[in-house]
C-alpha cells in the first residue's frame, strides 16, 4: 500500500492591506454604513415629502406617474452619490450595517 501525500494546506487570504482588521476598524466601518443609511433614509424621506406630498413641486407635477418617475431618479441619483462617496468607499457603500457587520 502506498502513501498518498496530503494536499498542502491553503493559507488563509489576506484582505486587500494584507493585515486582518481589527475590531476598531470593524467599529469605525459600522459607524460609517449607520451614518450612509441615515442620510438615505432622510434623503428618501426628504425627496418623497418634497415630490409627492403638499409642495409647489407636485402641484408643477401633478400626475403620479411622473412624480414616481422623478421620486426614482432622485433616489438613484441619491445612492449613486453615497456610494461613490469617500465614506461609502470606505465602509464598502452596502448602505446597511447588519452587512458591514457580518463580512
Amino acid at each position: 500500500m502506498t502513501a498518498v501525500p496530503a494536499p498542502p494546506r491553503r493559507p488563509e487570504l489576506p484582505d486587500r492591506t494584507g493585515t486582518r482588521p481589527t475590531p476598531a476598524l470593524i467599529a469605525g466601518h459600522s459607524a460609517l454604513e449607520c451614518l450612509l443609511t441615515f442620510v438615505l433614509l432622510f434623503g428618501v424621506t426628504t425627496i418623497v415629502r418634497w415630490v409627492a406630498g403638499p409642495s409647489p413641486i407636485s402641484d408643477a407635477v401633478p400626475q403620479i406617474r411622473l412624480q414616481l418617475l422623478i421620486i426614482g431618479g432622485c433616489v438613484g441619483l441619491l445612492l449613486v452619490g453615497l456610494i461613490l462617496s469617500r465614506p461609502g468607499r470606505t465602509s464598502g457603500g452596502h448602505i446597511n450595517p447588519a452587512i458591514s457587520l457580518a463580512m
